[in-house]
């Protein structure tokens, strides 16, 4: 049977490092990280959990709640990254679809709670994070993607902001002048007394870049939207071309949102990227494969996943019990054939 100190061995740490690593230990250097998952992967190395289990009265399972799980967009290609990662810190991942309505998220979540679990991921939701608490009956939980301006709960949030900020900007720097948004909640950016929300805070970084670069925000060129779908980029592409209002480049609030806004300015004649520049956010898996392929800043989910893992393990463990903590995953920007130019 391979141990800590057989991988220790093999990874040219010590046993005590790598025992801190899979507790979710945040300080271990990326170079170490990597070294130690090598190890751990080559030597097929597994908890014992079921000794475990009786010796600390622990699980080592970790529930993670999704919205979707039969369709390749954000959530179920984390899920694919933190499975794995789960695996090798030495607990089991159970994946449920949680919906993102607060009332079916409740259900799910209740569902959940009654699975014997040491902790929950859950992906963002409408449902109150003091509510969440409640029904997960105080279990360690780290939020995806959370907007609350005063962290409750431990959440890992993607460059909503920061990455629209970038995509615009890059629209920006490619000629563009009338740049239209798509996905994004204009409304919810006049609300300064209540929490953001994804779509807020990509519209808001969004339109940052422009009057930083002395461009317009043409209320007319922005679409607000109900979700990130691709029906919904589809639907809201037709109405902005019945608008009537030119424009020359076109943000995306998310990829899914893209995709479905490539096709809904093909259908109207439009064509991508000699007529408009689109750009979306993400990095959904699909994107290289769809004509055009599409650009995105896309976030990096190893680094996504890697993170809400080891904070998630840091409070099982007890090896942190300060207050609630935010931090973001890594972006870049991915430039493809929706925003290239012509001889590019």
């Amino acid at each position: 049977m391979v141990t800590i100190k057989d991988v220790a061995k093999e990874a040219g740490v010590s046993a005590s490092t790598v025992s801190y690593y899979l507790k979710g230990g945040e300080s271990v250097s990326s170079h170490t990280a990597r070294k130690i998952r090598t190890a751990v992967k080559k030597l097929g190395y597994t908890r014992n959990t079921s000794a475990q289990s009786l010796r600390y009265g622990k699980t080592y399972a970790i529930s993670i709640g999704v919205h979707e799980l039969d369709i390749p967009y954000f959530f179920s290609k984390f899920n694919s990254v933190a499975i794995p990662i789960v695996e090798e810190k030495g607990y089991r991942g159970n994946v449920f679809q949680t919906g993102i309505k607060a009332s079916s998220v409740e259900k799910a979540l209740r569902r959940i709670s009654d699975q014997p679990c040491d902790g929950l991921i859950l992906g963002s939701t409408k449902l109150p994070v003091r509510r969440i608490i409640e029904i997960s009956k105080n279990k360690p939980t780290v939020l995806l993607d959370d907007c609350s301006r005063e962290p409750i709960l431990d959440t890992v949030n993607t460059a909503n902001s920061e990455g629209a900020y970038v995509a615009v900007s890059h629209l920006i720097g490619l000629g563009c002048s009338n740049i239209a948004m798509i996905g994004v909640d204009l409304r919810k950016t006049a609300h300064e007394d209540s929490d953001p929300t994804i779509q807020s805070l990509r519209c808001m970084g969004a339109m940052k870049a422009l009057r930083e670069s002395g461009l317009p925000v043409y209320e007319s060129l922005i679409i607000n939207s109900r979700n990130l779908s691709v029906d919904e980029g589809l639907s809201a592409a037709h109405r902005l071309v019945k608008a009537h209002v030119p424009f020359d480049g076109l943000f995306c609030a998310s990829d899914a949102v893209a995709f479905g806004a490539i096709r809904g300015l093909v259908d109207c004649g439009y064509s991508v990227p000699a007529d408009v520049k689109v750009i979306g956010m993400d990095g959904i898996s699909l994107n290289p494969y769809a004509i055009p392929s599409i650009s995105s800043v896309e976030i990096d989910m190893h680094d996504f996943a890697e993170k809400t893992v080891d904070m998630l393990i840091s409070r099982i463990s007890g090896e942190y019990q300060g207050p609630a903590r935010r931090v973001n995953a890594r972006y870049s920007l991915v430039e493809r054939e929706s925003t290239q130019t012509a001889g590019r």
